[in-house]
């Protein structure tokens, strides 16, 4: 499948709204965009024999949603061939990306390298939504091969190498690497090179394709494209989804730390009188509603937002707007979409439960959770009776 600007701006709205509020801001996405400007980019979404036996690795930033480095782009382009320099000579030359999770910064940022290098990215991703920690992904999980030494680099061209004997210990390293003044809670870095068949087994599949055809989707509702809006459905009908509220954004807060951006969002229910509260550390991890005694929505399913114009929303563009502000009141949907299978993983479960007992939650993370539907169709709905 060959990408162009047009199709890139659909995958940009799609990787918003999936990442559950993380995965960099809409703006940073945007600022990679420009970056790739009209080059086309392959996206290989199924292997062959040939394709399997490609070197492939992941290419991210790492930090703070709020934090993007003015040369950002050069920062993946060190970071990339301080990891080539490394493994070339054992793998060969990589000449195909992955991004680590799902998000408008992190999805597009192995683009960017792809339109400088003319090479291809891979249909697939660690996550298939935003994640605030490398133990989240599914090549953490699947303890992929060559997981060391991983290059991180700023877009000054400041570049280091990381290798640890404790996989369990990559995240601190290079948290605390990320949070110094020298990269300013926003580096870059180049991780897990190795076979495209390898890192397919290990990853979830089809990542980018569901934040590309959901992109897609969005729009055409907006458009009220029906025949585009038709062809569509049955794309992100494969994800399912559930609706947690519905209201106005009437209080958030925000704070910086080692590199995270926390933030506490309460949105004031559009029909009736409860308030939802989401707690997010860099991503959306769990809400909880006053009227209920357990969380009404919880990692690792997304916690995703949406305007009442049907456009996407991360973390740093969801604002509470004070009585005295001339602006509206931000008004948005909180749409809950279930995780990919492979982030239940034991492994994958344990660590988003301590992040999210960090946060302050201290309950099950098994919860009761309603009836769920398709994606497309929930959105189609939602949107026909916000108009009704």
């Amino acid at each position: 499948m060959i990408l162009n600007k047009k199709s890139l701006k659909y995958l940009l709205q799609g990787s918003a709204f999936l990442g559950s509020g993380g995965g960099g801001s809409i703006a940073s996405g945007v600022k990679f965009l420009e970056k790739i400007g009209n080059k086309k980019i392959n996206l290989i979404t199924r292997l062959d024999e040939e394709t399997a036996k490609l070197i492939g690795c992941i290419i991210c930033d790492i930090g703070s949603i709020t934090k993007f480095d003015d040369r950002q782009d050069e920062a993946l382009d060190f970071a990339y061939k301080l990891l080539r320099r490394e493994f070339e000579t054992t793998l060969g030359s990589i000449q195909v990306f992955l991004p680590i999770e799902t998000g408008p910064e992190n999805t597009l940022a192995p683009f960017v390298l792809a339109a400088r290098y003319n090479l291809s990215i891979l249909d697939a991703d660690g996550a298939g939504r935003a994640i605030p920690t490398l133990p989240l992904c599914t090549f953490m999980s699947e303890n992929v091969e060559n997981i060391q030494p991983i290059a991180l680099a700023n877009g000054a061209g400041d570049g280091i190498i990381v290798s640890t004997p404790d996989t369990s210990r990559l995240e601190e390293i290079l948290r605390n690497m990320a949070s110094t003044k020298t990269y300013a809670s926003s580096a870059s870095v180049a991780i897990f090179p190795n076979t495209l068949e390898e890192l397919s087994k290990k990853s979830v599949s089809g990542s980018i394709s569901n934040a590309l055809y959901c992109g897609e989707l969005l729009t055409a509702i907006r458009n009220a494209d029906e025949d585009k809006k038709q062809a569509m459905l049955a794309c992100v009908n494969s994800l399912e989804a559930y609706l947690v509220t519905s209201g106005e954004v009437c209080f958030k807060t925000s704070a910086e730390d080692n590199a995270f951006n926390f933030t506490t969002t309460k949105i004031k229910s559009a029909y009736d009188d409860t308030m939802t509260t989401i707690l997010s550390q860099n991503e959306s991890l769990i809400a909880f509603n006053d009227s209920c005694y357990e969380p009404v929505a919880i990692a690792p399913d997304s916690i995703c937002f949406l305007n009442y114009q049907f456009r996407p929303l991360t973390n740093v563009e969801v604002l509470a707007v004070d009585d005295n502000n001339k602006r509206k009141k931000q008004k948005i949907h909180v749409i809950a979409v279930k995780a990919n299978s492979k982030l239940t993983d034991s492994k994958i479960m344990k660590s988003f439960e301590k992040i999210i007992h960090d946060l302050g939650y201290a309950g099950n993370m098994k919860i009761n959770i309603p009836l769920l539907m398709p994606l497309g169709d929930l959105l189609v709905k939602l949107y026909n009776d916000s108009r009704s």
